[in-house]
């Protein structure tokens, strides 16, 4: 809410850098997933495409669905509100059909671009499972780069449906698999933890250059796009170094990660609109930017509470 245009009366200069600062450095997020989806799903046991779609329905799909018609439903009753409190909501006030059109579009949130994008990444990894078993390792490493820079290409000459919009992550995907197995080879290597932090580090240095550049000196947000060369270079860089680390069993604090990332991607936005709604068009007046990273951990405990109460009336639903 703090680099929207739609707030820029209310939100000063050093609040306007801090947030922008923020946004740039957390674009490895979509790629980074992304990796990890590859590393996590190109294996032997997905090559069956009738249990692979029928466990992604189950897992992705339905999720996607539900969570999508809830935030159809969402818009409306934002707009119904902002007429009853005289609010205008740009964008949304004079198009009663926005909310469904973007349902169509793939889009019913502005978030949720990602799940309609994982779906045709799910729906091609049997396919490049079943052409990894065909081809050399060094054919597939190939494979992979040219998907990669095929993705540029893509990302960068032209617009593709959102039923194709998986396309250009392809590359991306594929290579968490090709790092995966290629660091677990040298699992052993000295220094994993090390490792991983030195790699972080110059990603995190790389992005942060960036924004003082582009963004810092400017005086205007510049986020750098998933495909471009800093983010690439950053996004799987800090991979390969995260892959060399061991992670103990039993983690707390991982497995409440692990298991609760996917429902805190698909709830959080509800929290993250009502707030920008509420101190951006009722109050007009935002909460301090400096703060950003305490606003972040205070929705992800929201999210997991709400998450573990989906998680425990889903399980009673399908023992009825």
């Amino acid at each position: 809410m703090y680099v929207k245009e739609d707030f820029g009366n209310i939100v000063s200069v050093n609040e306007y850098l801090t947030a922008s600062f923020w946004r740039v450095i957390t674009n490895l997020g979509v790629p980074s997933f992304v990796m990890l989806s590859g590393a996590f799903l190109i294996n032997p046991k997905n090559g069956d495409f009738k249990y692979f779609y029928k466990k992604t329905f189950k897992k992705i799909i339905l999720p996607t669905m539900i969570f999508s018609v809830l935030y159809v439903i969402w818009h409306y009753l934002e707009m119904f509100a902002a007429n009853a409190m005289g609010i205008s909501v740009s964008g949304k006030d004079d198009n009663y059909w926005l909310p469904v059109l973007n349902f169509i579009k793939g889009q019913p949130n502005v978030t949720m671009w990602y799940m309609f994008m994982i779906i045709g990444l799910y729906a091609f990894t049997p396919i490049i499972i079943m052409v990894k078993d065909k081809i050399s390792p060094k054919s597939y490493k190939i494979w992979a780069c040219a998907m990669m820079i095929y993705g540029v290409l893509v990302n960068y000459t032209c617009s593709l449906s959102w039923i194709l919009q998986f396309v250009p992550w392809i590359g991306y995907f594929m290579l968490g698999d090709v790092i995966r197995e290629s660091v677990s080879k040298k699992k052993n290597i000295v220094g994993g933890g090390i490792w991983a932090i030195t790699t972080m580090v110059i990603s995190y240095a790389a992005l942060i250059l960036h924004w003082y550049l582009f963004t810092y000196k400017d005086g205007e947000i510049n986020v750098p796009s998933s495909f471009s060369g800093v983010v690439i270079f950053a996004t799987i860089l800090q991979f390969v170094g995260v892959t060399f680390m061991t992670v103990k069993k039993n983690n707390p604090v991982i497995d409440v990660i692990s298991n609760y990332s996917f429902l805190i991607y698909l709830i959080h936005p509800f929290l993250c609109e009502a707030l920008m709604q509420f101190f951006g068009r009722i109050i007009k007046s935002l909460p301090p930017a400096n703060f950003i990273l305490l606003y972040t951990l205070i929705i992800i405990v929201f999210c997991i509470i709400i998450a573990k109460c989906i998680t425990v009336i889903s399980r009673k639903v399908t023992t009825y």
